[in-house]
Parts: C-alpha cells; sequence; structure tokens
C-alpha cells in the first residue's frame, strides 16, 4: 500500500486531551508519513522529535479578547502560507486539524481547493465564548471535507449537520506500565484537571468537604497545571484558600501537572469528574480503563461513557449534596465498587482501543486518499 504523507495541525502548547487523543494514535497510523505542526514554544515538540516525527513550529495567534486580535486575521493569512509551503515540498495530499478554532485549515483549502481538509472538533459549544463557537463550525463545516466529533453531544451541538460529520471517539492507550489496581477501603479521592475555572474543582472541594464529616479517612489530591496564567494560578489560589475555609486543607494535597498519569490514577480509589463542559472525558476515560470508579456530571462526554451505577456514577452539574452522597456510597458499597469498577474497564478496552479508533480515522482518511 502507498504511503501517503499527511500534516496534522495541533494548537497545544503543554499537554492537552485532544493532543494525547490525536498522539496517541501515531503509532498506528503506519500508512502516512506524519507531519506534526506545532505553536512556536510548544512543550510537545521534544517527545514527539524522539519518536522521529518531524515537527513544524508555527507561531499560531488565537482569538482573544483585546488588543492582540487585530493581528488575527494577518497572522492566520500569513501562517497558511508558511504551512502551504511545506505541503508542496512534502507532496501532502490532507491536512487534519486537531480543533475547530484553528482556522490555517480552511485558509489553506481556499488557496487550494484539491488539498483534502479533516477538521476534528473535540469541545462543546460551552467551552467558547458564545458567538465564536457557530461562526468557526459554520466555517468548517462549509470547507472541510470530513469533520470528526469525539462525541455525540459534540454532534448535536453543532449549527447544522452533514453527510460529512461522523462521531469518533478519543482512543485509550491500553498498554499500561503499572501493576493493575488493586481494591482496597476508599480513602483517597482525586481531581485530575488543569486549574481551569469550571474543571469542577470548586464543586469536587466543597463534596469532599461534606463526606469528610461521615468519613473522616478521607483525603483529596487535585493535580494539573496552570499553563502559568494569571487568572489560572489566582483560580488556584482561591481554591487552597476554600479548603482552609473549610478546615480540610491538611487533607487535600495541590499537585502540578504529573506526567505518570497512569501511577497517579491508579494509587487513587476515585476519580471525579463535575467539569463544567465535557465533549468526551478523557480523565473518565483512563480512569475506567485502569479500574478506578468514576463520579461525573451527567453531561457531555461522561454521560455517553457512563451508565449510571454500572460503569460509574453520575450526578447533576453543580449538585454538591448529590456528589457528596455518590462518594459516600462508592466508599461504603464495596460490592458496587467492585462491579463497577469491572464493568468500567471492559466496557472501555472494547469500545477504545487505539488500534481501534485509528482505524477508524484510516477509514476517514481513506476515502480521500485511496
Amino acid at each position: 500500500m502507498k504511503r501517503h504523507t499527511i500534516l496534522i495541525i495541533d494548537n497545544s502548547r503543554a499537554t492537552t486531551g485532544a493532543f494525547t487523543s490525536i498522539s496517541i494514535l501515531f503509532p498506528y497510523l503506519k500508512n502516512y508519513q506524519v507531519y506534526v505542526v506545532l505553536p512556536k514554544g510548544s512543550v510537545l515538540k521534544k517527545n514527539l522529535v524522539s519518536q522521529g516525527l518531524p515537527v513544524i513550529e508555527i507561531p499560531f495567534l488565537e482569538l482573544h479578547k483585546g488588543f492582540r486580535s487585530v493581528f488575527y486575521l494577518p497572522a492566520l493569512l500569513i501562517n497558511s502560507i508558511r504551512l502551504l509551503r511545506v505541503v508542496s515540498q512534502q507532496n501532502i495530499r490532507l491536512v487534519h486539524v486537531n480543533d475547530v478554532y484553528n482556522l490555517c485549515g480552511v485558509v489553506m483549502k481556499l488557496f487550494r481547493p484539491k488539498l483534502r481538509l479533516v477538521y476534528h472538533i473535540r469541545l462543546l459549544s460551552t467551552s467558547y465564548l458564545k458567538p465564536v463557537y457557530p461562526m468557526l463550525t459554520r466555517i468548517v463545516l462549509w470547507f472541510a471535507d470530513a469533520v470528526i466529533c469525539n462525541s455525540a453531544a459534540v454532534k448535536r451541538g453543532l449549527p447544522f449537520i452533514t453527510e460529512k460529520v461522523s462521531v469518533i471517539g478519543n482512543p485509550v492507550n491500553t498498554t499500561e506500565l503499572h501493576p493493575p489496581k488493586v481494591f482496597r477501603a476508599v480513602s483517597t479521592l482525586l481531581v485530575l484537571a488543569n486549574y481551569v475555572p469550571g474543571k469542577g474543582h470548586d464543586y469536587a472541594l466543597e463534596a469532599f468537604a461534606r463526606a469528610k464529616l461521615q468519613l473522616p479517612h478521607l483525603r483529596l489530591i487535585m493535580a494539573g497545571g496552570t499553563f502559568g496564567l494569571h487568572a489560572n494560578e489566582q483560580y488556584k489560589k482561591q481554591l487552597q484558600a476554600r479548603s482552609v475555609a473549610l478546615g480540610v486543607d491538611q487533607h487535600v494535597e495541590f499537585r502540578d501537572f504529573q506526567l505518570d498519569i497512569e501511577r497517579l490514577i491508579k494509587d487513587s480509589d476515585i476519580v471525579l469528574q463535575f467539569s463544567d463542559s465535557e465533549s468526551f472525558s478523557r480523565v473518565s476515560a483512563e480512569a475506567m480503563q485502569y479500574g478506578v470508579p468514576v463520579i461525573a456530571v451527567n453531561s457531555g462526554g461522561p454521560s455517553e461513557l457512563i451508565q449510571h451505577r454500572k460503569t460509574g456514577m453520575l450526578v447533576n452539574q453543580g449538585d454538591v449534596p448529590a456528589m457528596t452522597e455518590a462518594i459516600i456510597s462508592l466508599a461504603e458499597d464495596a460490592i458496587l465498587y467492585r462491579n463497577i469498577s469491572t464493568e468500567a474497564r471492559t466496557f472501555i478496552i472494547d469500545n477504545f482501543k487505539a488500534d481501534f479508533i485509528a482505524n477508524q480515522i484510516e477509514g476517514v482518511y481513506r476515502k480521500f486518499l485511496f
């Protein structure tokens, strides 16, 4: 089979769920030479280069409120022209953009209509400024040859749906580096999310404090990065201050970004996923794969991964009493805990193995390249 060259564009400057989801697939795309485009200064470059993947750095500029936005269109045009040069030099026929907010793919398609364009939409509309999401998705739906949504919830949120839209979930890496999770009495709760408002840390902290009144041995770990942004660093400080006000600061550990996610999850007993908006929830899928029960908000991606009391626990958004009750139920019912652990692991491995998801992605590519 002929080995085609494809270009994958990702805006991530540090590890994100979107980047993890696409990068897991690279070893499985054996029929393709993959070139990866990253923003200048991305810490992800080093690892990709060590794997022998060609990396191209581009000074992407994202849409923001403020003065810098006046440079967005000129930067978009210049970056797209740079990438078109790479397309010509490497004989690239297909460009895969790993989220809807990067419009370089659209501009490249305008200049070169025969170039095949695939867009991945990995966030719900609630993750964007309200007027921006419909505008971006309409543009992408108009110009892309194929649009991949990582959950049915994302697809439902599009302004319109055409035959070019498909749903392909995010892959999990089934190669595990550490021994299987061993059941024990529940003691450690985990919130694994970057310190960004809306990720549910605040709800988790309140629910933990309430559950601890009944289960004094509980402790909570929060782990994630701030991306060096002032607003995120302030949010983390607010959470720390709230833990003091609740009288649980001695039992809450605020960690920075962790490299060994598998170890962190397996060392925990329950994962809390209380984000306001999750299109898929990679953290939930990984915890389920490792046999660690998840309590998640009943919306978006988690509601598609979790069957209540079968593969996890679902609670309504912002419902701290229900979150508290779910923590106590899992901590006190060993049979429920074990059943969820087993069923969740089986479900994720059966439906989201990397080779299975890679084959689905290749199915999209094959429509245009073979």
